[in-house]
C-alpha cells in the first residue's frame, strides 16, 4: 500500500511536537503543526480557516496557524494579566527531520564517548540548563523570547 502524502498534519494536542512524532509522521506528510509543551486554554482558535486558499503552501499555511495562536493567546493573556502562558507551537518541515536525526544520532554519540569521563559533570550541567525556545508574554504585552541553546562541549 502506498502511503498518502498530504500537506500538514496539526495536532491540537499537548506534547506532540517531539522529534518521534515528526519522525513517525515524515513519510506521509510535508509539515507538523505541534506543541512541544502543554497548550493552554482553549487549543488552536481555527479562525485561520477562513484565511486558507488553495494556493498556498504547507510553510505558508503553518506560518499563518502559528503567527495566530501567538495573536490569539497574546490577546487572552491582556484579558487575564495573572496568568502566565507558555506559547509553544512550531511548524516542523518534515522533509528535514531526517537531517535532524542524524545531528542528534552524532550528539549523542559524541556525548555518551563522554558520559563516563571527567566531561559527565559539564554534560549534566548542559543539560539542565539547556531549555527551548519560549515566548513568554508579560503584563503590558511586552514580550520576551527566551533562548538557551545546549552548550557546546570542549574536548
Amino acid at each position: 500500500m502506498d502511503a498518502r502524502i498530504v500537506l500538514l498534519i496539526g495536532f491540537d494536542a499537548c506534547l506532540m511536537g517531539s522529534i518521534e512524532t515528526a519522525a513517525a509522521l515524515a513519510p506521509y506528510a510535508d509539515y507538523l503543526i505541534a506543541s512541544e509543551e502543554t497548550e493552554p486554554w482553549e487549543g488552536w482558535n481555527y479562525a485561520f480557516l477562513g484565511q486558507l486558499s488553495a494556493d498556498q503552501g504547507g510553510e505558508e499555511i503553518g506560518s499563518m496557524i502559528v503567527e495566530d495562536y501567538r495573536t490569539f493567546y497574546t490577546e487572552k493573556y491582556e484579558e487575564y494579566p495573572y496568568l502566565t502562558p507558555i506559547l509553544s507551537l512550531t511548524c516542523i518541515d518534515l522533509k528535514q527531520i531526517g537531517c535532524v536525526e542524524e545531528a542528534m544520532d552524532a550528539l549523542f554519540t559524541a556525548i555518551s564517548a563522554d558520559i563516563q569521563t571527567e566531561h559527565y559533570a559539564e554534560i549534566v550541567t548542559a543539560r539542565h540548563r539547556s531549555v527551548h525556545d519560549r515566548l513568554e508574554l508579560r503584563p503590558g504585552g511586552s514580550e520576551k523570547l527566551r533562548r538557551r541553546a545546549f552548550s557546546a562541549l570542549s574536548p
